[in-house]
């Protein structure tokens, strides 16, 4: 008997023991996973670019320095982020003039045409520009796999927050 209830003992600790565990090597698993997408660091200088937006102007990061920039990786054809325009539309209108913010709007959709981005960026009626990221490469360097997914700069084009937006259609 003695045997037994040992035996059941030594069960009862290892059980809480390998629970733990494995919650340590998918947390540890999660984390290797969330380094792998990549993306500048909180704290770090944001990664340089230059777009075309749709009317085929330039656009660099270095040409706002000196003011705060939000740029924003959304897709037409997704519906949360088609959702989150009245946000975007908010933003620039009590942010923009007030504060000197610039909004940036990135398309790095690949299976997206240009007419097709047009369209939908002219009937969400945005008032800042939209770029192109045709390669995605841009998204790469900002590690913005989502949409929409949305990086604050600060003056000195550091990066400050991201965030990717959650699925609530609901205003706050």
């Amino acid at each position: 008997t003695n045997v037994k209830t040992s035996a059941k003992t030594d069960r009862r600790r290892w059980i809480p023991a390998s629970v733990c565990l494995w919650g340590l090597l998918m947390l540890g698993w999660g984390m290797a996973e969330a380094s792998m997408v990549g993306g500048p660091v909180i704290g770090e200088r944001a990664p340089e670019f230059a777009l075309a937006d749709l009317d085929g102007r330039s656009h660099r990061l270095r040409e706002y320095q000196g003011r705060p920039v939000l740029l924003t990786f959304n897709s037409v054809r997704c519906p949360i982020s088609q959702a989150y325009t009245d946000r975007l539309r908010a933003l620039a209108r009590d942010f923009g003039s007030a504060h000197s913010l610039e909004i940036l709007a990135i398309n790095a959709s690949a299976n997206e045409s240009d007419e097709e981005v047009r369209a939908g960026m002219k009937a969400a009626d945005l008032p800042f520009p939209v770029l192109r990221d045709r390669e995605g490469l841009l998204a790469d360097a900002y590690g913005g796999v989502l949409t929409p997914h949305v990086f604050l700069l600060d003056w000195r084009v550091y990066l400050r927050y991201q965030v990717r937006i959650d699925n609530s259609h609901q205003p706050r």
